[in-house]
């Protein structure tokens, strides 16, 4: 209690000018790496689609709501044109599932050999689906599947063994089924708020899907064409498949990925950057006002017996605690902040990656403000003994 009071008497001069600058520093702080998460979500999902094999040399194409001819019929009519290669596309069923869940029912995303290979998505335990593997084997998803063992075996539709391998990062899936003129690599994901399983459906029955008739396969899918495919042969793809819906080539979508990194560092992030910088100049400006002023009170404690050094450690404590709330309290936020508080506005994470890398820059901001705190408080009162205190300030 006798340092805690100790600590309270060096900063009750500056109550409101702390209190000002913590609240602004903590807001501005909470903005940042709101967008910081949402770069490294932006981020994860370009490096997926560049490290695709097939990818580079393809053409996303979404068919409208309403076309002249079906999707499939298009997808048909465009693999006899020259240069064409493959379609790259998944589906998606509900398979009744056994011992995993209380759930009847889950949600299934088939993967066949070309979406394991081109949407190898991060796994936070196990191991991504194998294209090498004998049996059938799913991925799950889902913060109601986190107690499900890696190496579990389970019942789907009372037909099929499926063994758990690996458990999806982030609870981030493909999903094709946006519309829009102009995409960006995040624009081919979403963060799903459900659970569910992703399986290899080249090791199971293609007459289980037309028994079932239950899978659907959204309007989007990537046309891969071939290694020698010619200028004028893709270019003969995107014509045809533009008269039907939406088409962005390999090239389109990476621009338009880096243009939105350079909104963000041109437009959203230089104002609450800069003024971050001018409530930390405020914060360690005030940091040295109450080191100055605390010699009046340094040199009572030294009367009464207290040592310089642990006079000097209480001072740095008091100065790091107040001082490293900002950072507090933006960690807690990260963690607790309830989402449907965050559902449409800045702090939305349904676009946002939230793990160690989210938290960095707060590490850094405050390992700095600690080590300047700490610093200049040592420098400060190294120069000066306890007499020289005496003379100054009794």
């Amino acid at each position: 209690m006798k340092n805690l009071i100790i600590m309270y008497s060096f900063l009750k001069q500056n109550i409101l000018p702390i209190l000002i600058i913590i609240l602004m520093t903590t807001a501005l702080l909470f903005i940042l790496i709101s967008l910081w998460c949402q770069v490294l979500y932006t981020q994860y999902m370009k490096n997926i689609y560049t490290d695709a094999p097939d990818l580079k040399n393809s053409i996303y194409f979404h068919c409208n709501e309403n076309p002249t001819e079906s999707k499939d019929d298009i997808l048909n009519e465009i693999s006899s044109f020259p240069g064409f290669d493959k379609v790259i596309n998944y589906a998606e069923t509900s398979i009744e599932c056994d011992n995993i869940s209380n759930f009847l029912s889950m949600k299934t995303y088939c993967y066949n050999h070309d979406m394991i290979a081109n949407f190898k998505l991060d796994v936070s335990d196990g191991r991504w689906l194998s294209n090498d593997s004998d049996k059938v084997e799913i991925v799950i998803y889902g913060d109601e599947l986190s107690e499900v063992p890696i190496g579990k075996t389970i019942l789907l539709d009372n037909s099929i063994y499926a063994t758990v391998v690996g458990r999806v990062a982030y609870n981030i899936l493909p999903d094709f089924s946006l519309s829009s003129p102009n995409y960006n690599t995040s624009d081919f994901f979403r963060q799903s708020s459900n659970c569910g399983f992703i399986i290899n459906s080249d090791m199971i029955d293609e007459n289980y899907y037309t028994d079932h008739n239950s899978n659907y396969q959204y309007q989007g899918a990537f046309i891969c064409l071939n290694n020698n495919a010619t200028y004028n042969e893709k270019t003969d793809i995107i014509n045809y498949l533009s008269d039907y819906g939406n088409v962005n080539d390999y090239d389109t979508v990476i621009n338009n990925t880096d243009k939105l990194f350079e909104t963000w560092a041109g437009m959203l992030l230089p104002l609450p950057l800069f003024l971050l910088i001018i409530c930390t100049i405020s914060l360690l400006s005030l940091s040295a006002i109450i080191i100055k002023r605390s010699m009046n009170e340094q040199a009572k404690y030294y009367l009464i017996g207290c040592s310089k050094t642990k006079s000097v450690s209480l001072l740095a404590s008091s100065l790091t605690f107040v001082f490293s709330l900002p950072s507090i309290i933006n960690i807690i936020l990260i963690v607790f902040f309830p989402d449907f508080l965050r559902k449409d506005t800045l702090w939305d994470t349904s676009k946002s990656i939230l793990n160690f890398w989210s938290f960095v820059p707060l590490f850094i901001y405050l390992a700095f403000i600690i080590s300047f705190v700490i610093i200049s408080s040592i420098a400060f009162y190294k120069k000066h003994s306890p007499l020289s205190f005496y003379r100054r300030n009794l």
